[in-house]
């Protein structure tokens, strides 16, 4: 059964047939190159991230996060953990009251596509409300409408899996420019073009 996360899915659905084709082709073989080298690669800044809100001393995980940084051999992915890590202290996110719970590993079928919410961190904010929030660590900032329907497609995955959030309990935070993006709605035009997209995916998948 294809699978691909949902991220890859609100990437996909605004890009030309041979960007598809690459994406598709790193969620198939995501143990080769270089997709090997992609998927853990900001790996140990997510996890700062959540044991911030786990360990609830902000101050002291980063510090931490960035000397493990330091250690890292390659220098290109030293200096990308440490900007994303720095980028997240100085964030507002940072000083949020949430307390880490386990990430439920949901996912939901559009035909023979698997599509796995795959969020980097759930919580549980000073309300009680569950938050489900996604990072993007890049250099360059994520599409805004990416954004969205990462959001929308994250929402459609736990109401299939009788998870009923509302649309704002789903955050992605970009640090490449340091915006939370948010919802009020999922729009119907996303799951019509999210199932179109899946159509893609299964008639392409045994060919990759």
């Amino acid at each position: 059964m294809p699978r691909v996360t949902a991220k890859s899915m609100a990437e996909m659905m605004s890009l030309p047939g041979h960007a598809q084709v690459g994406l598709l082709v790193g969620q198939k073989y995501p143990k080769k190159a270089p997709s090997s080298f992609q998927v853990p690669y900001y790996a140990p800044a997510v996890k700062a991230f959540r044991d911030v809100y786990r360990k609830g001393e902000a101050k002291d995980v980063v510090a931490q996060a960035l000397a493990s940084a330091e250690a890292q051999g390659n220098v290109h992915r030293r200096r990308n953990l440490e900007r994303a890590i720095k980028a997240f202290a100085q964030s507002k996110s940072a000083q949020r009251k949430l307390f880490s719970v386990a990430v439920p590993r949901l996912e939901a079928a559009l035909g023979a596509v698997g599509i796995k919410a795959s969020p980097d961190l759930q919580a549980v904010d000073e309300k009680g409300n569950q938050v489900v929030i996604y990072y993007h660590c890049g250099t360059l900032a994520f599409d805004v409408e990416a954004a969205k329907r990462l959001l929308e497609i994250a929402h459609w995955i736990y109401a299939q899996n009788d998870q009923e959030l509302a649309p704002r309990q789903f955050e992605m935070l970009d640090l490449s420019s340091g915006t939370l993006h948010q919802i009020k709605k999922v729009r119907p035009s996303t799951i019509k073009d999210m199932k179109t997209t899946a159509k893609l995916i299964e008639s392409v998948w045994e060919n990759l």
